[in-house]
């Protein structure tokens, strides 16, 4: 009812209303049967309520940014782990960054053991702070994918592996980034060669 408390409090202050009923209706679909939940409440009340809301998501956003800013920072400083990058890779790693950068598709084919976990997260890494992008989706077929993009990540952050980085194998571990349970942010790339 927490939406409909702060919906009640814009209308009471819209038409100045002392107090209102709200009521949330349920909707069976299969049967069409509706199910209201009503309760009485006072514009007083819902004010009180609305400005507590305001002060969480205040608090949230104001979170939110620095923990951007502190991502970006450590993004921005972000060097390869390596002294040189293996045959094909540094080619791989530009197309992924000019891919970000444009905002265009990328459908790359590489051979077994260029690098493609590093020469893929590294640059879409890279990309984050100087590109504005919010979120990384990396997509593996199955287990030992994600081990080798925990373990890609792990390097990147100069550790041995992911074991070292944390004992319970997730992604926000590495500072200012936070994991991600669904796909809200589009796949960001450009044309293959």
């Amino acid at each position: 009812m927490g939406a409909g408390k702060v919906y009640g409090a814009l209308l009471c202050k819209e038409r100045g209303l002392e107090h209102i009923t709200l009521t949330l209706v349920y909707l069976e679909i299969a049967s069409g049967k509706e199910t209201l939940l009503s309760q009485e409440a006072s514009a007083e009340e819902l004010e009180v309520f609305f400005a507590d809301q305001c002060q969480r998501f205040l608090a949230w956003a104001e979170q939110e940014a620095e923990h951007r800013l502190h991502r970006d920072r450590t993004l921005h400083s972000l060097r390869f782990p390596h002294a040189a990058f293996r045959s094909g890779q540094r080619e791989l790693a530009e197309d992924v960054y000019k891919a970000a950068s444009t905002g265009r598709c990328l459908l790359a084919q590489a051979p077994t053991g260029i690098g493609k976990t590093l020469g893929t997260l590294f640059p879409m890494l890279s990309a984050m702070p100087r590109q504005r992008l919010d979120r990384i989706a990396f997509l593996t077929m199955k287990t030992p994918g994600r081990r080798l993009a925990l373990d890609a990540l792990a390097t990147l952050r100069g550790r041995r592996d992911a074991a070292e980085a944390q004992p319970c194998a997730c992604w926000n571990w590495w500072p200012g980034i936070k994991p991600v349970n669904t796909l809200t942010a589009p796949v960001m790339a450009s044309p293959a060669r």
